[in-house]
């Protein structure tokens, strides 16, 4: 399968040496999933670059970014503009943090600057599927990195809530058989997770802690990325979560 990894930030550079980009973790995230054939290209969409036909791609994958989708930068309303042609048109769309929340504002959510403060660390989340559903090794909970500020206060008009905790009550949802979105990081290593902490820990403060101390805790990437995987192919088991 083609799939255009839609890049909304850079990773650090003094990072870059070590993890790569946000590209290269998504692509390495879908490989790591056991499904072969996944082709991807990037695109720096946070510099203005996008795929000039959307059906030269069977699927889509939207990074995360340190810009909020509140911001005023012109390249973030681009970006709405193609996920809602992308909709439309019913093209296998995945969003991740940013990617998550652009999803949602774009399609009739809404997002907010969360009151409660920062997600960070390893968080455990409830995966709801209907009796029956699972997708390959079904856990009713999974533990995944996330860091962020902003979140879904309000879904998209005909989205499933399919990951949520206490924190983040709409931390994942599916719309139909082509739409994606989960808040949390699947493609993220704990060490990577470890660095982007070190370097954010004034503004979390006290909750750093915490944070620090729930890296420890083994993550379910490899589950979510087999979740990813299934859902760009056409997996059975999304299609009939996702009725």
């Amino acid at each position: 399968m083609r799939i255009a990894i839609l890049q909304a930030d850079e990773v650090e550079a003094v990072f870059q040496p070590r993890f790569g980009n946000l590209a290269s973790m998504m692509g390495s995230m879908l490989e790591s999933s056991g499904h072969a054939g996944f082709e991807t290209t990037a695109f720096n969409v946070h510099l203005g670059v996008e795929p000039s036909d959307l059906h030269e791609f069977d699927g889509y994958l939207i990074t995360g970014s340190r810009r909020g989708v509140y911001d005023d930068d012109p390249w973030i309303e681009r970006l709405f503009d193609l996920i809602r042609r992308l909709h439309k048109a019913r093209i296998k769309t995945v969003g991740i943090c940013f990617g998550h929340q652009a999803i949602a504002q774009a399609l009739g959510g809404q997002v907010e600057n969360w009151s409660n403060g920062w997600g960070v660390g390893v968080h455990t989340y409830d995966m709801i599927w209907p009796a029956g559903d699972h997708v390959g090794r079904h856990q009713d909970q999974v533990a995944l990195p996330c860091c962020h500020q902003d979140q879904v206060v309000d879904l998209p008009p005909g989205a499933r809530r399919v990951l949520s905790n206490d924190f983040c009550l709409n931390a994942g949802f599916l719309i139909g058989d082509h739409v994606l979105a989960i808040q949390p990081h699947p493609e993220f290593s704990v060490s990577y997770l470890e660095c982007i902490l070190r370097v954010i820990e004034h503004r979390i403060g006290e909750r750093s802690v915490q944070a620090f101390e729930s890296l420890k805790h083994q993550t379910d990437n490899d589950l979510l990325a087999e979740f990813i995987a299934q859902f760009f192919v056409g997996s059975n088991a999304v299609g009939k979560a996702a009725a």
